[in-house]
């Protein structure tokens, strides 16, 4: 009995690893990773597109880049391809530090301006109440927009999107 027992919670972690592990593959969008067709795609769909190949266009370590914005300016893809997986996950990793420090930064300052609220609210005008209630309405649109975007590695490859753009790339 002891035997059965064991065996099962072992074969039961065995899933859950394999479900957390899976996991950012299921819920992070992938991009066509061969840029020149996501670039194509990206066209066909009404993008800006910019993409090149060329060494002298590239920075060290990197053999492909392609970045295209949609037209209203809210969907939007950035694609490297890199020489080797180390400079990719360097590259993936600087990004979303990034990106999770400019979320933050957003979020203390939210939380500053909403404290000039609470504290100093009888030492404020009617003018300077309204401006701190705006700036923080702006910060907080600000940061949902960053759940719009997607940030993702695959081998040699790190994005960055949308992901409306991201399934555009596909075609």
């Amino acid at each position: 009995m002891k035997k059965i027992v064991t065996t099962l919670l072992a074969a039961a972690m065995l899933l859950s690893c394999a479900v957390v592990f899976s996991s950012c593959a299921i819920f992070t969008p992938k991009p066509e990773l061969d840029l020149e067709d996501a670039a194509d795609n990206l066209e066909d769909a009404d993008y800006y597109v910019s993409y090149t190949d060329d060494e002298d266009d590239l920075s060290v370590g990197m053999e492909e880049r392609l970045s295209a914005s949609s037209d209203d300016g809210d969907d939007g893809l950035y694609i490297v391809k890199y020489a080797d997986a180390k400079s990719a996950s360097i590259a993936y990793d600087e990004a979303k530090m990034e990106i999770d420090n400019a979320k933050e930064e957003i979020k203390l300052s939210i939380k500053k301006y909403e404290n000039i609220l609470k504290k100093y609210e009888d030492d404020l005008d009617s003018d300077e109440i309204d401006y701190y209630e705006d700036l923080i309405k702006d910060l907080e649109d600000e940061l949902e927009e960053y759940d719009e975007y997607v940030i993702g590695k695959s081998g040699k490859t790190v994005w960055y999107g949308t992901k409306d753009a991201i399934e555009d790339s596909k075609g």
